[in-house]
């Protein structure tokens, strides 16, 4: 996004996939052996990527529905993702602060022996991409690829400026994970 470059190893799969391009974005949908789990990848324009930080899960759900079958080349860069947050904060301000202090918390349910209270919850996610497939979190998929005659134009994705990323399963809507690569790791 600020114009740096930093060299990458990419990953190329020619295929059937479901793709859309508008003026403000290129997008496909990487489905996952099962069909149910698809990796959404979000390819701003170069000059979209401010806005793209804006984008939420209703934002994906109108791209995914603007999603096309279309034959084409996807060219992505291998990486890893981690991030680690606290969750006692947004834990308690849902409804459960008791649990978290020391005096108030009640799980003598669990035992009678000790007081017990919750100190810290700490959610770590892990994405990994690679031509294996993505492993987010102990959850693997393995990408399956069609292979058919074109009816126009095939389209090729190359991700190689910063884009968005999410996890999504296509029975709920539901997006598992999601994030943004700028400087792809491996």
């Amino acid at each position: 996004a600020d114009g740096k470059t930093k060299k990458a190893s990419f990953m190329r799969n020619a295929g059937r996939y479901a793709y859309a391009k508008t003026e403000d974005y290129e997008a496909i949908s990487l489905p996952y052996a099962d069909d149910r789990l698809s990796m959404i990848v979000l390819l701003p324009t170069a000059s979209g990527m401010e806005s793209a930080a804006s984008i939420d899960a209703n934002s994906i759900t109108k791209v995914v529905a603007g999603l096309r079958a279309k034959q084409g080349t996807v060219i992505l860069p291998k990486f890893r993702a981690t991030y680690e947050t606290q969750l006692n904060k947004p834990l308690a301000a849902m409804g459960m602060p008791m649990a978290f202090e020391p005096n108030r918390a009640d799980f003598s349910g669990m035992t009678r022996e000790a007081k017990l209270f919750i100190s810290r919850v700490i959610h770590k996610t892990f994405v990994e991409v690679t031509e294996q497939g993505t492993e987010a979190a102990g959850v693997t998929g393995t990408e399956i690829s069609v292979t058919s005659v074109p009816i126009d134009e095939p389209f090729v994705f190359k991700a190689d400026r910063p884009f968005l990323y999410a996890i999504r399963d296509s029975q709920t809507g539901l997006i598992l994970f999601a994030g943004i690569m700028n400087y792809p790791s491996f």
